[in-house]
């Protein structure tokens, strides 16, 4: 049973970062980079097809909670839920450029574990709600055939598959935050600071993102709310 009086629990820590820019961080494959799950397939009576994912960070389902999308208009899902144990949940969804897509979410027990995002034929996310999602949500598709990413050979993050360069090139320490994996993944947030107290990155469970740090002296900060 959750304690019916929180407390927090701070953990704190030092880290050094500085750039080898001699040594190959990831070997000759290059920075990790995010994959789109096997179950991505091509849809060809449409133009391209959006990935749509439902998350409980307890993973014991969306305690009576449920959503609908539609497209311009016209449903395509109704009352899609996560069941216990089965988060994520995953669900296509076949799209046009310029389609209208529309979120109806029905709230239900512990919102706080809720949320869910879409994301695009390239694994971009382009639409997200939550934790305790709202009432719904709606967003314009659109499509492009580029690849975003790292187009500069030097970085540690270089996509030799990107044909847009995205901006996100980094020329000093390519480093992967991730937070969760145990229980009760909703009460934990976290946060990096530099040497001068300036917050560099912060979040929350369950999260795993790619940061690019100067070389410099940080400080991580975790929290749990209980």
């Amino acid at each position: 049973m959750r304690k019916a009086i929180a407390f927090l629990t701070v953990l704190v820590m030092s880290i050094s970062l500085f750039a080898q820019t001699d040594v190959a961080k990831y070997g000759d494959k290059g920075a990790p980079e995010v994959r789109i799950p096997q179950t991505w397939h091509s849809n060809n009576s449409r133009t391209e097809d959006f990935l749509l994912v439902l998350t409980d960070s307890y993973n014991d389902g969306w305690d009576g909670a449920y959503m609908d999308v539609s497209v311009n208009g016209t449903l395509i899902y109704d009352d899609i839920t996560v069941a216990s144990g089965a988060s994520p949940a995953e669900f296509i969804l076949a799209v046009d450029d310029g389609d209208i897509v529309q979120t109806v979410y029905t709230a239900g027990s512990w919102e706080s574990e809720h949320s869910y995002a879409f994301y695009d034929n390239n694994g971009a996310l382009v639409a997200s709600d939550g934790p305790s999602p709202g009432a719904g949500i709606e967003f314009t598709v659109s499509i492009t055939s580029d690849v975003p990413g790292c187009m500069t050979a030097a970085a540690c993050n270089y996509n030799a598959d990107a044909t847009a360069d995205d901006g996100s090139c980094c020329l000093t320490n390519c480093t992967t935050i991730s937070a969760g994996g145990g229980s009760y993944d909703s009460e934990i947030t976290w946060e990096i600071t530099d040497a001068a107290g300036n917050i560099v990155a912060s979040g929350a469970a369950p999260s795993s993102e790619f940061s690019c740090f100067d070389d410099g002296d940080y400080t991580v900060t975790a929290a749990d709310s209980y």
